[in-house]
């Protein structure tokens, strides 16, 4: 969301349960935006379709490594509101690209104990509608002739939540101050060797006695 002013839908939104809403980085701290922030409750990446593999850096800026003994990597806690792209220029600087996408996908979060499958603690969301419009979330659109749509598709559901999946993917924390796009979460590496020694570890060679 480029412009997000509105006190009114911070509220909404901060009524809605988890949430975590990407907005433009060059926006100054509007109220509605810190009002989400202190208000909204934060949505865990656990709860999201293929961020398994996502973790935050380490000090030296690289990923974890999945390894036979790692276990399940931690989430992260996404916050209900982050920010992507650029920085505002400077005076006398070019115009920077802002993120404009307008759009909201609602769901369901789900939790549960897999105690059959040894899964542990299950968390998903489900998408269920999708907004998309012209409209900022400000105070002045509603002086505008906009446009906005509401749907429950389940094509056009699943299309807007992979983009916002992306759109997380790119995101950094509200405090981000890097200048350009600087995305938080790194993928994790498999340690391919390690797997290879501990199923090599694990194998047992048949005895005569198995073979008949």
């Amino acid at each position: 969301m480029p412009y997000f002013t509105d006190r009114q839908v911070a509220t909404a939104l901060g009524g809605l349960g988890r949430c975590c809403v990407v907005v433009d980085k060059q926006q100054p701290r509007r109220d509605a935006v810190e009002l989400l922030a202190q208000t909204g409750v934060p949505l865990s990446s656990a709860y999201l379709e293929g961020f398994e593999e996502l973790a935050l850096p380490d000090q030296h800026g690289a990923g974890p490594i999945i390894h036979p003994y790692s276990g399940p990597l931690d989430p992260v806690d996404l916050g209900p509101v982050r920010v992507a792209g650029w920085k505002a220029p400077g005076q006398g600087e070019r115009p920077r690209p802002l993120l404009h996408s307008k759009l909201l996908v609602l769901g369901v979060t789900t939790y549960y104990e897999d105690d059959e499958e040894f899964a542990g603690d299950i968390m998903r969301f489900t998408p269920t509608r999708t907004w998309m419009g012209s409209a900022n979330w400000t105070y002045a659109a509603r002086q505008h002739i906009e446009f906005g749509l509401w749907s429950t598709d389940p094509a056009l559901v699943n299309r807007n939540y992979q983009y916002l999946l992306d759109l997380l993917r790119f995101s950094e924390p509200r405090a981000a101050m890097t200048i350009g796009p600087t995305p938080e979460l790194v993928p994790a590496t498999w340690d391919n060797a390690a797997f290879y020694e501990y199923f090599t570890e694990q194998y047992e060679e048949p005895s005569e006695e198995d073979n008949g």
